[in-house]
C-alpha cells in the first residue's frame, strides 16, 4: 500500500545528480504542463505515456535528461514534489498530493541525443482527452476542471504554433498574470475577473470544439475589441478585455484538440442539459440557421460548460 512521506523525506534509493542538474523550475522546450493526479497512482509513468503515445522511457528521459532510476527518483521528490512512496519505500509514486505535481509532455518531438523521436499527435487538453473514451458525456460535464491549468495548457498549446489567424497580432497575458487578488475590497473585481476567464475560456471551447475558425469567430463579435466598459471599474477596462480574449485563445487551443468523435460526445453532452425550450429552439437543420441563432446558440452552450470549470 502506498506511503505517504512527511514532507523533505528522501528516499534511500535518491541518487543526487551532481554534474549539471537540471534546475528546480525546469520545464522542457517544446513541451505541455501535465498536473498528475491519483488517477495516476496505479499506472504511474507507463499509463501517463501510453495515453500520450509516447515511449515511457523517452518520456522519463524529456522530463529529466536522465534514466537512471536512481536519479529520476530524486528528481520527482525535487521538481515534482511527489510525498506517496511504495509500500517498500524505493520509489516515488504520482498523486494529487504532489506540489507542484507537473511533469511535462512532448508537443512535437523528443530530442534525445543522438537520436529524434517524432510524437503521433497527442491530444495535450486534459478536457478535449475525456471526451474520447466511452464515457457518458454528462457525466464528464459533472466534473470539475481546473480554469487556470486550462488557461496555462492552451497557452502553452497556443506557443507550440497553433494557427490563429486575426488573433496572432494579438497581446495575450501569461497565466501568471491571472492571479486573484484576495483583499475584501477586491472582490467585486475579482467576480468580474472570473467572468471574463470563465466565458472567454468556455466559448473558445466550444466556438472550436464545433469548427469555428478564428475568423469565424472574431466575425461574429466573440472578441472583445475594446477596453470593457465596466461603471464601477473603469481603470480596469483594459485588464478585463486582456482576461477575457486571453481565455478565449486559451479555449481555442483546447477547442482544436477535439477529433469529430470527442466533438460529438461533447455537443451531446450539452444538449442533454439544455432545458426543453431551448433543445426544441435549437433543432431542425442547423444549415437553415441564422448567423444570429448560431451566437446565441455558442453563448448558451458556453453557458452550460461553464460549471464544469471551477476557478479556486
Amino acid at each position: 500500500m502506498p506511503i505517504r512521506m512527511p514532507k523533505n523525506t528522501r528516499l534511500a534509493t535518491e541518487k543526487p545528480v551532481v554534474k549539471n542538474p537540471l534546475a528546480v523550475n525546469y520545464r522542457p522546450p517544446k513541451s505541455i504542463p501535465y498536473r498528475v493526479t491519483d488517477n495516476d497512482t496505479k499506472g504511474g509513468w507507463k499509463e501517463v505515456a501510453l495515453r500520450n503515445n509516447v515511449d515511457v522511457q523517452k518520456l522519463i528521459w524529456f522530463n529529466f535528461r536522465t534514466n537512471n532510476s536512481d536519479e529520476v527518483n530524486w528528481y520527482l521528490r525535487r521538481n515534482t514534489g511527489c510525498n506517496l512512496a511504495t509500500d517498500n519505500r524505493l520509489n516515488w509514486m504520482f498523486s494529487s498530493s504532489a506540489d507542484p505535481g507537473i511533469i511535462y509532455l512532448p508537443i512535437d518531438k523528443i530530442d534525445m541525443d543522438p537520436h529524434v523521436i517524432e510524437s503521433r499527435g497527442t491530444i495535450f487538453s486534459p478536457f478535449a482527452q475525456e471526451f474520447q473514451g466511452p464515457h457518458n458525456p454528462v457525466d464528464i460535464l459533472n466534473k470539475a476542471f481546473d480554469a487556470m491549468q486550462l488557461i496555462e495548457i492552451g497557452l502553452a498549446i497556443v506557443g507550440s504554433g497553433l494557427p490563429l489567424g486575426p488573433f496572432a497580432l494579438m497581446v495575450l497575458m501569461t497565466a501568471q498574470q491571472f492571479v486573484l487578488v484576495g483583499a475584501p475590497h477586491e472582490a467585486a473585481l475579482n467576480e468580474l475577473r472570473k467572468k471574463q476567464i470563465l466565458e472567454g475560456l468556455t466559448r473558445g471551447i466550444v466556438l472550436a470544439a464545433d469548427g469555428r475558425s478564428p475568423k469565424w469567430i472574431q466575425d461574429h463579435g466573440f472578441v472583445m475589441p475594446h477596453p470593457l466598459n465596466n461603471v464601477k471599474y473603469p481603470q480596469y477596462g483594459k485588464q478585463l478585455q486582456g482576461i477575457y480574449n486571453t481565455s478565449l485563445v486559451a479555449g481555442i487551443a483546447h477547442g482544436q484538440q477535439f477529433n469529430t468523435v470527442g466533438s460529438k460526445a461533447l455537443f451531446m453532452g450539452l444538449r442533454a442539459k439544455m432545458t426543453d425550450y431551448a433543445r426544441s429552439e435549437y433543432s431542425g437543420n442547423p444549415d437553415n440557421w441564422s448567423d444570429r441563432k448560431w451566437e446565441e446558440y455558442y453563448r448558451l452552450c458556453a453557458a452550460i460548460l461553464q460549471p464544469t470549470i471551477k476557478l479556486k
